[in-house]
């Protein structure tokens, strides 16, 4: 990691005039060499905005009132640096501040690190006594700590945090629907992605409480409707959701003993549960009057905690009684053998499978009987039907049952070679949407292109909407008259998170890989051009007679490709694992990924060498220009020469490879966020 990152400071104020000018003038001081602040004015109504024009170097984003969630997605949007630190504005930081959140990045797995929180000088006697309140009991679990070095945390209040910008995006943000708990949420998120967070006291912010006991209430109501919103969306992750289920035993033991004419041992258990917890606190503050003091909080904390927790309770069940049916839909496809367009599906219904607005079926056309059995273990109904590459009778056959007895409100069909039969049942089922996602929009045959391409304009009344897998595929049908440009969608491939590269490190390989090596992920057929990386092979080896090809994957070019090898005396030098369950952990350990495609979609290959940071030298066509950048990320090539040297090329200059998996790795979470993909499809499904 650079030792100076750029980085971007993001405010959100509301009616803050008492304060914004402490915040700022601190901001403005901090001893780091390179930030920005970015202040969003969330439709202050006092003296805010007047407050903030004073101000020349800092960025200011004017909005309608929509809440901190909100204005702290707009300013990760806005914001030009890898990092994002997140204030308050009634927050004052320390001069170090930023420079101390940096030291707690100790490995490339940690997401974000945040500090301690203490009272400014000029705090009311009451904002010092809450502070030193919430010090005392920890409030809620992981916001106030009181560890005196560099540990590992589950959550930082965002208050006084900074995070890596990519693993925001590819978090999703925000939740601009919640408020407060919105960064409890985002650290979980975070965290089911892989990622580590750590505390630093030395990080430290200034922070007001609130003034008066009535808005201390308020904001403890709050908080915990909030917690109810995120125990129903996620079940118990925090000890403070138990508290409720505690309580209520609490008034079970009560109750029992009344009924039971225990009158003794009731009002023993009321003075235990009254006096202990006093005891304990005067243990640690060591004074009766703010004993006495913290004991008021407590009450109110307890009461006001409570009722929002049940109010959230509530509120969440109300909406789920009022709640549409889930949406059913079909997943349908043909695909000879378990390759890209099963592993696309399975993103998708692996990716809202916990979405209790959807449902999901399958039915596939295929003989791989992998398929259907890698759907059955994980509970998805899935249905096969004989592999047909052009038109499947039964395959029609099963989608109209399939409708009709599963209720099906959409229909999404996947692959080009499904269009027509997959299609035809529409003219049946008019009520039922149905979906299209292409992937690959070339054929080998220009004539051939043509002629499906007339055919498909005429034929694509039957679809509702068409999924393009990238902009370029989005502006080509459009251009063709395939459909309305505001009938076609785009929404980009993706990998899920569950890959990142630290899992894949620790996971033992079963063979083994000498380095230097290249690996290309491939099916041995046509369009994948296998041949051509036994003569790019060939001319590498010339002048690198130590560099190893892996080649992955199986097919019916497979028995040629050996041949090939043999013929070329290259048996050492390139090796023909098969299919490999193990691939992307093989393809962490490659020096750079190879592509030799003569047509394709966005293949998965290049995504996985782009999030596990690794180079590619790929053929110049469409599918792999729309990502990888030519000389940053990686090299397209025409010609096996072409290949051959810029593979070379990289061998020799180990920073320049270095250099170019990094912005390959940042290019994938910047445009190619699983979240968003998963956002996409979902947003579609339910429109």
């Amino acid at each position: 990691m650079n030792n100076n990152p750029f980085i971007s400071i993001v405010v959100p104020a509301y009616n803050c005039e008492n304060t914004i000018e402490k915040c700022l003038d601190s901001l403005i001081q901090i001893s780091y060499p390179l930030y920005e602040i970015i202040v969003i004015d969330d439709g202050s109504t006092d003296k805010t905005p007047k407050l903030l024009k004073r101000y020349k170097d800092l960025t200011v984003i004017t909005t309608k009132n929509k809440g901190p969630s909100h204005a702290r997605n707009l300013g990760i949007k806005r914001a030009k640096g890898d990092f994002i630190a997140f204030t308050d504005s009634d927050c004052i930081v320390s001069e170090d501040w930023l420079g101390e959140l940096l030291k707690g990045f100790i490995h490339e797995n940690v997401a974000g690190v945040g500090g301690d929180q203490i009272s400014p000088n000029d705090e009311t006697p009451l904002g010092k006594t809450i502070q030193q309140f919430m010090k005392t009991v920890g409030f809620v679990s992981d916001y106030m700590k009181t560890a005196g070095k560099l540990v590992r945390t589950k959550h930082n209040p965002s208050c006084n945090v900074l995070y890596k910008k990519a693993v925001l995006l590819e978090a999703g943000m925000f939740d601009e629907k919640l408020w407060p708990g919105e960064d409890v949420e985002i650290d979980l998120k975070i965290s089911r992605l892989g990622y580590h967070f750590y505390y630093n006291p030395k990080a430290v912010v200034f922070h007001y409480r609130p003034q008066t006991v009535r808005s201390f209430y308020k904001m403890m109501k709050r908080y915990g409707w909030a917690q109810a919103y995120l125990f129903k969306k996620y079940g118990a992750f925090r000890a403070i959701h138990y508290e409720p289920l505690a309580l209520l035993g609490v008034f079970g033991v009560l109750l029992f003993l009344a009924s039971m004419g225990f009158y003794l041992a009731f009002f023993s258990f009321i003075g235990i549960s009254v006096i202990l917890p006093f005891v304990l606190v005067l243990s640690k503050t060591k004074n009766l009057e703010k004993t006495f003091c913290f004991s008021i909080l407590g009450a109110t904390l307890l009461c006001s905690w409570n009722l929002g927790f049940i109010k959230g309770l509530w509120e969440t069940q109300k909406k789920k009684s009022t709640q549409k049916k889930p949406v059913r839909i079909l997943e349908v496809y043909y695909e000879p053998k378990k390759s890209g367009i099963t592993r696309h599906v399975e993103h998708i219904v692996t990716g809202l499978k916990d979405d209790k607005n959807l449902f999901f079926y399958i039915l596939c056309s295929t003989y791989d009987s992998r398929i259907p059995r890698f759907y059955r273990s994980g509970n998805i109904m899935v249905k096969q039907v004989a592999g047909a590459k052009y038109f499947s009778f039964w395959g029609m056959i099963e989608i109209f049952i399939a409708v009709r007895k599963w209720k099906i409100d959409i229909v999404h069909i996947h692959n080009l070679q499904s269009l027509f039969w997959a299609n035809l049942p529409k003219i049946f089922l008019p009520s039922t949407r149905f979906f299209f996602t292409p992937q690959v929009i070339n054929f080998e045959s220009n004539s051939l292109e043509k002629i499906f391409y007339f055919i498909w304009r005429y034929f694509s009344v039957l679809t509702d909407k068409i999924i393009a897998i990238s902009e370029y595929q989005k502006n080509k049908l459009a251009n063709m008259g395939i459909k309305k440009e505001s009938d076609i969608v785009s929404i980009c491939n993706s990998i899920p998170p569950l890959f990142r590269s630290p899992d894949i490190k620790a996971e033992p390989l079963s063979i083994e890989i000498k380095n230097p090596c290249i690996v290309s992920a491939i099916r041995f057929v046509s369009q994948k051009n296998p041949l051509k990386i036994i003569d790019i092979a060939r001319q590498v080896c010339l002048k690198h007679p130590d560099v190893t090809f892996y080649i992955l994957g199986e097919g019916e070019l497979q028995s040629k490709v050996k041949k090939q090898i043999l013929k070329e005396n290259l048996q050492k030098r390139v090796i023909l694992p098969g299919y490999r369950k193990d691939a992307l952990a093989i393809i962490q350990k490659a020096d750079m990924v190879l592509s030799t495609s003569r047509w394709e979609g966005l293949p998965y290959s290049i995504l996985e060498a782009m999030l596990l940071g690794k180079p590619t030298i790929a053929t110049n066509i469409e599918g792999h220009r729309s990502l990888i950048i030519d000389g940053e990320t990686g090299f397209l090539a025409d010609s096996s020469r072409e290949f051959s040297e810029k593979i070379l090329t990289l061998l020799k200059e180990d920073s320049l490879k270095k250099q170019m998996g990094e912005k390959a790795k940042k290019l994938f979470d910047e445009k190619f966020s699983f979240t968003e993909f998963i956002r996409k499809t979902r947003d579609l499904y339910l429109e």
